[in-house]
């Protein structure tokens, strides 16, 4: 039986999240044991710790991206688990603040849909700004506020369309998936943009 575009995107995804994920934690080891046995020179601290830093950022976008983009199930996500990957990859990176406030373990397909829409308004927020994520009595909502709000009107309409949307490039793919995913789950969504503020519903 073939397999639909969605499921092979997914598993695509998900392959190849799980092969970079090894190389990548091999190396963060190997950073860790060069710094145990490197001299206390001030210069090669600072060049490791910055090879560090790298290592731990691409890992945490990775395991961001495997639950991205991989496939849509109703395996439960612990919370812990979640507000740890929010930490690692936003934590530091002092762009985007991300606040998750749902305070229990979720499914894997809802953490997907709602990744897509942090996304979604990271395109919307070229200077940065707060991104935060809410479960109200089971409706999901994601917004996003920033000191500037620049979305692209096409692409945020194109969301509350039933039809497929228009080409899209390789930093807007999220915009293609998240109509697919909630659609092939059954969940209605809903995208509401201006100059204040982005937000997705589902």
């Amino acid at each position: 039986m073939g397999q639909s575009n969605l499921n092979l995107a997914s598993l695509i995804g998900s392959r190849i999240c799980h092969d970079l994920t090894s190389p990548i934690g091999a190396i963060a080891n190997g950073i860790e044991l060069l710094d145990m046995s490197q001299s206390s020179a001030a210069s090669s601290g600072e060049e490791v710790g910055l090879i560090s830093d790298s290592a731990d950022s691409a890992g945490a976008r990775i395991r961001f991206f495997r639950m991205a983009y991989g496939r849509a199930t109703q395996a439960i996500i612990p919370l812990n688990d979640i507000q740890n990957l929010i930490f690692d990859l936003y934590d530091s990176n002092g762009r985007y603040e991300v606040e998750w406030h749902v305070n229990e373990d979720c499914t894997r397909a809802d953490v997907q849909i709602a990744f897509l829409g942090i996304q979604c308004c990271e395109t919307a927020l070229p200077f940065g700004g707060k991104i935060e994520v809410d479960r109200v009595y089971g409706d999901w909502h994601v917004r996003g506020t920033g000191p500037r709000v620049n979305p692209d009107p096409e692409l945020w309409e194109d969301l509350n369309r039933d039809d497929q949307i228009a080409n899209v490039t390789a930093a807007q793919v999220q915009f293609a998936l998240l109509p697919e995913v909630c659609r092939d789950l059954g969940r209605a969504l809903y995208a509401r943009y201006d100059a204040e503020a982005v937000s997705v519903h589902f």
